[in-house]
């Protein structure tokens, strides 16, 4: 989205672990017959006065393996409906999101949820969620410590 072409911004702020703010952005834009909306997440280490990346989360040699685990979460036991809006999503475009898109992901101390991006018609299904015993192969130790 692009600051400042927004009708409606509500930002708000949570504790992830004992120093870790959450920043969420939540945006809309009416255009019309076809408004569009989004969220943008960040997060900013208070003890080291550092914003967070992927790699303060999830192992980085482990990205392309995270990438593919999610895709194929996301279509075990989907009904076709929710299969037609995922199918343009790839353990690459997952990867992508990983490594360039990282306010695309947002971080809670049960897991993860992932802006997804999809078509228009399949908003129900923008997000994907995954719980925080399903990651656990993919965490770094830090993050592991936030979500005990």
């Amino acid at each position: 989205y692009e600051p400042g072409k927004e009708d409606n911004l509500e930002m708000s702020l949570s504790n992830l672990g004992q120093s870790i703010i959450a920043i969420q952005a939540n945006f809309e834009t009416n255009g019309g017959a076809h408004p569009d909306f989004g969220a943008s997440y960040s997060y900013i280490d208070m003890s080291k006065g550092k914003e967070l990346k992927t790699e303060d989360f999830f192992i980085k040699n482990k990205w392309p393996e995270l990438a593919k685990f999610i895709v194929k979460k996301m279509n075990t036991g989907a009904d076709q409906e929710t299969k037609d809006c995922y199918s343009s999503i790839d353990d690459q475009a997952i990867l992508e999101i990983l490594k360039t898109n990282f306010s695309a992901i947002q971080i809670t101390n049960k897991g993860i949820s992932i802006l997804l991006g999809v078509p228009r018609y399949c908003r129900n299904n923008d997000f994907f969620d995954l719980d925080k015993s399903s990651l656990k192969p993919f965490m770094t130790d830090s993050f592991k410590a936030i979500t005990q």
